[in-house]
C-alpha cells in the first residue's frame, strides 16, 4: 500500500482559505446586523408612582386647543399612574427599569380637546442616513376619536395625513406608519397661541427638507371617553456605508481568486 504525501502548498491554501472564509463570515454577519432596524427613540411612559405625572417629566411637550398651554403646566397631568394591579397591556415593554415592570400611559381626557404632543430629540435624526424610518405606538379610545403621528422637521411641526382610529376603549391596538417619500404631512401652526390649527393641504415628505428634530402624536377628541397612547417608538434601517459595500465586494473577489488558484493547484498535482 502506498501513500501520497500531502502537498504543502495545497495545505497552506486550505488553511488560508478557511481563515478568509471565517473572517468574511464574521464581517458579513456584522454588516447584516448593522443594517437591521435600529430603535432611534422609544418612550413607554413608565410610571409606577401613586400619582399621575406631567408629560414634561418625560421630555414631551403637550399642546391642547382651548387653552393657552405651552408645554405642560402642573395642573395638566397626562401620564397616568399604575395605581392598582398592572394591566399587561399597559406594561412598559420598551423601557423596563432594572427588574421592575413599570406601567404608565399617556391619557387625554375627553374634556382636554384635540392634543398635539411630541418629544424634542436630543440628537436630530438624519433622514439621509436611513433606508427606511417607521413610527409605532399603541392606542385605545372611542371609535369617534382619532390619532395621527407628529413629525417635527427643524422648527416646524407636522401631523400625518394618515389617521388611525382606536380599536376599542378597553383593548389596546398597535398602529404604525412608514415615513416614505410619498407619505403626506400637514403643517401645524399656532401651538403657542389660544388654539392651534392644522393646514388644509399636505405635502409629501420628499418636499420637506431637514433633519427630524421631534416625534410624537396627535389626538382628536371623539365621544365621551378618554384617549390613551403608549409604547411610542421610532425605528430606522441604516443605509450601508460605502466602505462596507466596497469591502464586501473585495472579499468576494479574493475568495473567487483563491478558489480558482486552489482548483488549478489541485489539477497540477493529480
Amino acid at each position: 500500500m502506498t501513500t501520497q504525501a500531502m502537498n504543502p502548498k495545497s495545505t497552506s491554501l486550505r488553511t488560508t482559505l478557511g481563515a478568509v472564509l471565517l473572517t468574511s463570515g464574521l464581517f458579513l454577519s456584522a454588516s447584516v446586523a448593522s443594517a437591521a432596524d435600529n430603535t432611534l427613540y422609544a418612550q413607554g411612559f413608565a410610571n409606577n408612582s401613586s400619582a399621575s405625572q406631567t408629560a414634561s417629566d418625560y421630555g414631551w411637550s403637550v399642546y391642547r386647543n382651548g387653552d393657552s398651554i405651552e408645554g405642560v403646566t402642573a395642573t395638566f397631568k397626562i401620564i397616568n399612574s399604575s395605581a392598582g394591579a398592572d394591566a399587561i397591556e399597559n406594561v412598559n415593554a420598551l423601557k423596563p427599569y432594572g427588574d421592575n415592570i413599570l406601567a404608565g400611559m399617556m391619557a387625554m381626557a375627553n374634556n382636554v380637546g384635540d392634543t398635539v404632543a411630541f418629544a424634542t430629540l436630543d440628537a436630530p435624526i438624519s433622514r439621509a442616513a436611513y433606508e427606511s424610518l417607521s413610527f409605532g405606538m399603541q392606542t385605545k379610545g372611542p371609535a369617534a376619536a382619532e390619532f395621527r403621528f407628529v413629525l417635527k422637521i427643524g422648527d416646524t411641526v407636522y401631523v400625518s395625513e394618515q389617521t388611525f382610529t382606536p380599536s376599542s376603549t378597553s383593548t389596546w391596538g398597535s398602529v404604525s406608519l412608514e415615513l416614505t417619500d410619498a407619505s403626506r404631512w400637514a403643517e401645524v401652526t399656532g401651538l403657542t397661541g389660544e388654539s392651534f390649527s392644522i393646514a388644509g393641504t399636505s405635502s409629501e415628505l420628499s418636499a420637506l427638507t431637514g433633519n427630524i428634530t421631534g416625534v410624537g402624536l396627535y389626538s382628536k377628541m371623539g365621544g365621551s371617553s378618554s384617549r390613551y397612547a403608549d409604547n411610542f417608538v421610532v425605528t430606522g434601517t441604516p443605509i450601508p456605508e460605502p466602505s462596507t459595500c466596497a469591502l464586501t465586494a473585495g472579499i468576494a473577489v479574493i475568495l473567487g481568486c483563491m478558489i480558482f488558484r486552489r482548483r488549478n493547484a489541485a489539477r497540477h498535482f493529480e
